[in-house]
């Protein structure tokens, strides 16, 4: 299994990546291969999370934002297909999914190449 986040502008600094590798090792119970750390800048914000569809195409993948709390065992999160958090604290009207959690097995990359094809249209569209 590998664990990715993603550290790209100013808003995170190494701290909190160190910090989400500690909770990974010493609360949450889970055993992986490689821990990665996406740092490229290649677009805005939010948007450079979508490399790592692209840098990892094989294996079990999970991604933790770098702002998330683990206090305790996390559950098998490891999925086949993608799959995103279901935010139940959100209204529907919003929407019921949540980024901070991603899951998938094998090549995705597909999410990747689709958002390059129009990323200058997608990254204004959904700036927030």
């Amino acid at each position: 299994m590998r664990i990715i986040c993603v550290n790209t502008g100013v808003k995170f600094g190494q701290w909190y990546v160190d910090n989400l590798k500690h909770m990974i090792d010493t609360y949450s119970g889970l055993k992986y291969d490689s821990f990665e750390v996406i740092t490229e800048e290649k677009h805005k914000g939010v948007f450079n999370k979508l490399q790592m569809f692209d840098k990892f195409r094989d294996g079990e993948n999970l991604y933790f934002d770098l702002d998330i709390c683990i206090y305790d065992k996390v559950p098998n999160l490891i999925r086949k297909d993608l799959t995103v958090l279901h935010a139940w604290w959100r209204d529907r009207a919003h929407t019921s999914f949540n980024s901070s959690i991603i899951s998938w097995t094998g090549d995705q990359s597909h999410v990747y190449k689709t958002f390059e094809k129009n990323w200058y249209y997608l990254q204004g569209k959904y700036y927030k």
